[in-house]
């Protein structure tokens, strides 16, 4: 016997379904309802970073140093101790795979300088793309205010 699935309608308070390769809307609920990034802020986080490698500011092997706000920072994280050194590659790897806040605040320090130089980073990069819904306070999307954005923009970013 042969099951065949029936199409379902994604369900969520806001969300934006997009053909990634067009942007073509699929679907769209309250795509443009203010909402909290949460931990969605790392992918922002990630694209500025991996630009500023692009750009040569910075490359995948250089070294950055976890800081005290950085390791003082809430869970989930992967808890090094100030003084150690992690490279831009594994820092990117632990924030994405492991959704490490102290590693993207260790990314903010060694990219921009600090938490909220990175964060005009990220917010001068989300107007560059189109995104006028957004503002970051942080990189790894812990609760601020003013931490802002829209399932349009995460579309954007994600295209």
């Amino acid at each position: 016997m042969l099951a065949v699935a029936t199409p379902q309608l994604a369900r969520a308070e806001a969300l934006l379904v997009v053909e990634a390769d067009t942007g073509k809307v699929l679907q769209a609920d309250n795509a443009t309802m203010p909402w909290y990034p949460a931990s969605l802020s790392k992918l922002m986080t990630a694209y500025v970073t991996l630009k500023a490698v692009k750009d040569g500011r910075v490359s995948l092997d250089t070294l950055l140093t976890v800081s005290p706000t950085a390791s003082s920072q809430s869970p989930s994280k992967m808890g090094f101790r100030p003084g150690t050194q992690v490279t831009v590659d594994n820092a990117l790897k632990m924030m994405l795979v492991k959704s490490a806040n102290d590693m993207a605040v260790v990314l903010a320090e060694g990219i921009g300088g600090s938490i909220d130089g990175f964060a005009g980073e990220m917010n001068q990069t989300a107007q560059k793309l189109g995104m006028t819904q957004t503002s970051y306070v942080n990189p790894n999307g812990l609760p601020a205010d003013g931490q802002i954005t829209s399932a349009r923009d995460m579309a954007i970013l994600a295209r």
